[in-house]
């Protein structure tokens, strides 16, 4: 059977260094559910949580989600891409 529903909207997002799930997984996910928005952050960190923590240039992901779970609407371009912080400071 067919997995994922292309007509569903929403947000489909993940981190491109994340090394807990890798980004192949979030690409995947976007094939099965074509009409929602991809949004990509550079981080290095796994999830939300870890996004919280390092707010510094990895907020702007975080807020296009926070406006999304308040809203239902997803007001970015699908495919944005969201800075993180510098790799030293993610390390620490």
């Amino acid at each position: 059977p067919p997995i994922g529903n292309p007509s569903m909207k929403g947000i489909i997002a993940g981190q491109l260094f994340d090394p807990a799930t890798p980004y192949i997984w979030t690409q995947k996910m976007r094939d099965h559910f074509k009409s929602a928005s991809l949004l990509t952050s550079r981080s290095v960190n796994h999830g939300i949580s870890a996004a919280i923590e390092s707010m510094a240039a990895n907020k702007s992901c975080y807020a296009n989600i926070l406006r999304y779970l308040k809203s239902g609407r997803v007001d970015f371009v699908d495919g944005t891409v969201c800075e993180a912080n510098h790799i030293g400071d993610s390390c620490d």
